[in-house]
């Protein structure tokens, strides 16, 4: 609990490096920004990450704030849901992009804005239910204290198969899609060497 915050913090630090590099100007190949927008994508996830410990001990009355319930209920997970997501399509498309430059399709010159905004609105829409997983309410017979609650779609038998069959199914395609790819890349590139 205590080692993950310090581990996001430093990559959230290393991140802003890279944040700061590939806002450069001088940069304008589409490469560079599709890896500032996988840097901001990190960047996301590495900040929400920095506060894990934040709401942690869901007992302690310090810690039930409307404003825990809030990063609890929804920025911890569906803000992590979906900076993972985006950072998984972002690295498709600069594998993707590679492969467009070895095997000289230059002309397919693929709109960096559409590509990360079409990935980027996915990435939103698959994991809105997340949502509607949670409510808070007031703790009763303790003002100013708040909890989170399971709300009836957050304990129905479809949620969980949607978020189950879901995540199997990104996982399995965006590995199983990366790993085809970077093979690809791979074996042009010892063709190049050779």
């Amino acid at each position: 609990v205590y080692i993950i915050p310090g581990l996001c913090l430093i990559g959230f630090l290393l991140s802003l490096i890279n944040f700061l590099v590939f806002i450069n100007p001088k940069l304008k190949g589409n490469i560079y920004k599709y890896f500032l927008t996988k840097t901001i994508s990190e960047l996301l996830v590495l900040g929400v990450g920095t506060f894990y410990i934040y709401g942690n001990c869901i007992n302690c009355s310090v810690f039930q704030t409307y404003g825990v319930q809030i990063y609890l209920s929804y920025i911890q997970t569906y803000v992590m849901y979906v900076g993972y997501l985006y950072t998984a399509f972002a690295e498709i498309i600069v594998v993707f992009d590679r492969l467009i430059i070895f095997y000289n399709k230059s002309k397919l010159n693929l709109d960096w804005k559409i590509l990360t905004s079409c990935s980027f609105g996915f990435s939103v829409l698959i994991f809105f239910p997340i949502l509607f997983v949670h409510s808070i309410q007031e703790i009763p017979n303790r003002p100013g204290k708040f909890r989170t609650v399971r709300t009836e779609f957050g304990s129905s038998t479809a949620l969980a198969l949607y978020q189950n069959s879901t995540l199997i199914i990104l996982n399995a395609f965006i590995f199983t899609l990366i790993l085809f790819l970077n093979i690809l890349l791979i074996k042009k590139f010892k063709q190049h060497l050779a």
